[in-house]
């Protein structure tokens, strides 16, 4: 087990490593630029295009001067679990979900309140979706979608086309005018943020591992207040 510091009467043996948990070493697994493969695999060089980049988005947050990954990726003193994005919970604590309405349309923003990096942040393939829709026309559904994409580089390697990630006290806004949803204009519209894990949705995994739901809502759009 590798630990900052040794816990006196631990169970087992520590190798003490006083960077543990650190930024530096959380770069390892969570900064590095997209790699460039040979035959059979083999490395032969990386691009200069980020596949993850969350520590230097957390260093570019203003956050770094106060608070380390650990600080808030430590589920325990004893640092024995560390959680992320899989904990529905720890992302709804860093993110907000208001609604306002402006010119005949209700506006929903998802605002990353809490989080010292983009969110959704690491795998290449996460992504939010924020979906709005009435329970009696759910086929007029309307998304906006929060992540990355990417298209491949000849040689080797991937490019950022688009980022809608969620920075560090910024918005994520979904528009949409009430009537496009269809049904009855006195039915509430559903508000749904779910964070997808995976690619494909339908993939052979269970449903926790592919995508879950962070944050619910109801709205009247008759009672909403207008935008600020």
């Amino acid at each position: 087990m590798v630990s900052a510091r040794a816990a006196p009467g631990s169970p087992h043996d520590t190798a003490v490593d006083a960077g543990f948990g650190s930024p530096d070493f959380c770069a390892g697994c969570h900064e590095f630029r997209f790699p460039v493969l040979g035959p059979r695999g083999v490395l032969r060089r990386y691009t200069d295009e980020p596949m993850q980049e969350t520590v230097s988005q957390w260093r570019r947050s203003g956050v770094a001067g106060g608070l380390a990954c650990a600080d808030c990726h430590t589920a325990t003193p004893a640092g024995h679990a560390f959680p992320g994005s899989h904990q529905p919970d720890m992302v709804a604590a860093a993110l907000e979900l208001s609604v306002c309405r402006e010119r005949g349309r209700i506006e929903a923003r998802v605002t990353n309140r809490g989080a010292g990096h983009h969110i959704p942040s690491g795998g290449v393939h996460r992504r939010m979706v924020l979906r709005a829709w009435r329970s009696s026309a759910p086929e007029r559904l309307v998304e906006a979608v929060f992540g990355r994409r990417f298209r491949p580089l000849r040689g080797g390697g991937k490019q950022t086309t688009a980022d809608t990630t969620i920075a560090p006290g910024r918005s994520g806004r979904l528009r949409v005018r009430p009537a496009a949803l269809g049904g009855a204009s006195t039915d509430p519209i559903q508000l749904e943020l779910r964070y997808i894990y995976a690619l494909d949705e339908r993939a052979a995994a269970p449903a926790d591992d592919v995508s879950r739901v962070v944050l619910r809502r109801a709205v009247a759009p008759a009672a909403l207040s207008r935008c600020r």
